[in-house]
């Protein structure tokens, strides 16, 4: 299950299809202006950020990725039941997991750990 609630001030159909392919599937879809993408649970919530009180409810619940697509998609990414196209570090080196269980051996050899959600804000800045 995903573990982060995060939206990006953008709305693209590829950006749509990146977080599909990551597990989302789409809950809400709105067509008007001021779109942003919202990732909560499992799924991609299309919303107008002038509409008050769901704007509201984004900004108190979730992290702000503001324009920075790297920074959603590996928010967006962060689960407990997959390693998929999260992203692991020692500090230093940055790897993205290409697989739902990456190789513990790698992991526990090179030092890495899942980066934390403050550890990929400062890296994706």
């Amino acid at each position: 299950m995903f573990t982060t609630p995060c939206f990006i001030r953008k709305n693209t159909p590829e950006l749509r299809d990146k977080l599909e392919g990551l597990g989302y599937s789409m809950r809400y879809q709105h067509s008007y202006g001021n779109q942003v993408l919202f990732v909560n649970d499992e799924f991609i919530h299309e919303t107008n950020v002038d509409y008050p009180s769901y704007n509201l409810i984004i900004k108190e619940r979730s992290i702000d990725c503001s324009e920075n697509e790297a920074l959603f998609l590996a928010i967006a990414a962060l689960r407990d039941d997959s390693d998929y196209m999260q992203v692991y570090t020692d500090s230093e080196k940055w790897i993205i997991c290409d697989s739902s269980d990456f190789n513990r051996w790698y992991i526990e050899n090179h030092n890495l750990r899942k980066a934390t959600v403050t550890e990929l804000i400062n890296h994706f800045k």
